[in-house]
């Protein structure tokens, strides 16, 4: 049976709630407004967004709220193009780096799917695409090696005939020797020399180059191999994607959104306010205009080509500005600043350049309309 409660308990269980809800209101109203001691307490949202409440926030939350005036009066922007660089970031992620941005202050980032698709079906994409790049290593190397041997069998004829053709002009010089045929052949001969001479050099110097692409291709190859080693693979699995900001900042990112059609993620990161980019109407541009591509090419920070719209091809906005390694997910920006593309292809081979690709930012932002109301 249930012990009766009088009307004196509850009043004393009452006055005992105001008065608790009364003294913990008066410790808030102190802590809030820094009155408790001669700290001020500060109220911030650190990266996973949880709220802290401490007089002492870590240093690298002391002005995340703050970024975008942080970033602009550290680098005092003198245009539209050096404002949009400090919206643009590197993007750290376990199976390579590449660029990307922010599109929206509440801490939104647009990159490329490749630059962090961290899914095993990339993984053994990429492996076969290694196994293929192994195989056309080996036919190069073979025709660099035939290609040695044909000019060393060249350099060998161009030398006996050197030393013909002086021995031939010494002959010719005797004034006893009065020969118009040999004179005929030897001229003949000897401009025969002249022109594969010069030739020999022309492809002595385009070996030399051949090699040399050769050879930093090799080396990204080589580096390819390293970062996708199994062991290497389950490491770097269980690592998170990083951001580094123009200051050299870094944050955890959280991947929001992966496409499934089109090389487009969305990353977020949260207790920043960053500088972001806008965009113009959608596909507000022509040909010939000048454009912008802004990245991190090859470990470089917040590098900035120029070029123009060169074409629309199937679906990508054609550009000759410069895109390099790392340009993935960085933004193509009007001269005005706003964007109107995502760099993420650049078309590689001999004979080839200045042909850059990016997806149009009217696609990004229709596809991810969910997330950037």
């Amino acid at each position: 049976m249930i012990a009766p409660i009088s009307i004196a308990s509850k009043r004393k269980g009452s006055i005992c709630f105001v008065f608790i809800g009364f003294f913990v209101g008066v410790i808030m109203f102190f802590l809030l407004k820094g009155q408790c001691g001669s700290e001020t307490v500060k109220i911030y949202k650190d990266e996973n967004g949880v709220i802290h409440l401490t007089d002492a926030p870590p240093k690298s939350e002391k002005s995340s709220l703050n970024t975008k005036r942080y970033l602009l009066d550290k680098y005092a922007p003198k245009n539209v193009i050096e404002v949009a660089r400090l919206a643009v970031v590197q993007v750290i992620s376990p199976f390579g780096t590449g660029s990307g941005f922010f599109i929206s202050e509440d801490g939104y980032i647009i990159t490329n799917k490749h630059v962090i698709d961290e899914s095993w079906e990339n993984i053994n994409k990429k492996e076969n695409q290694i196994e293929k790049q192994k195989k056309i290593k080996e036919i190069i190397e073979g025709r660099i090696e035939l290609e040695e041997k044909r000019l060393n069998k060249e350099k060998g004829w161009l030398e006996w005939a050197e030393n013909q053709i002086e021995q031939v002009k010494q002959y010719l010089s005797s004034p006893s020797v009065n020969d118009p045929n040999l004179e005929e052949r030897y001229e003949v001969f000897r401009l025969t020399y002249q022109k594969r001479s010069k030739q020999y050099e022309l492809d002595i110097e385009e070996l030399n180059i051949y090699k040399e692409d050769f050879k930093y291709g090799t080396k990204i190859l080589d580096k390819e191999i390293e970062k996708f080693d199994d062991r290497v693979i389950q490491k770097l699995s269980k690592t998170p994607i990083k951001i580094v900001m123009i200051d050299g900042t870094r944050h955890n990112a959280h991947l929001i959104y992966k496409s499934r059609e089109n090389d487009i993620a969305l990353l977020r990161t949260y207790g920043i306010k960053p500088v972001h980019l806008t965009t113009t109407l959608f596909d507000d541009y022509e040909i010939g205009q000048q454009v912008f591509a802004i990245g991190h090419p090859l470990g470089l920070k917040t590098s900035v080509t120029s070029g123009v719209v060169s074409s629309y091809h199937d679906g990508y906005i054609q550009t000759n500005a410069q895109i390099n390694f790392g340009n993935s997910g960085g933004p193509l920006v009007l001269n005005t600043g706003h964007v109107i593309g995502i760099n993420t292809i650049k078309a590689v081979g001999f004979g080839v350049e200045g042909i850059g690709y990016a997806i149009p930012i009217s696609i990004a932002l229709k596809e991810l309309e969910d997330y950037l109301k």
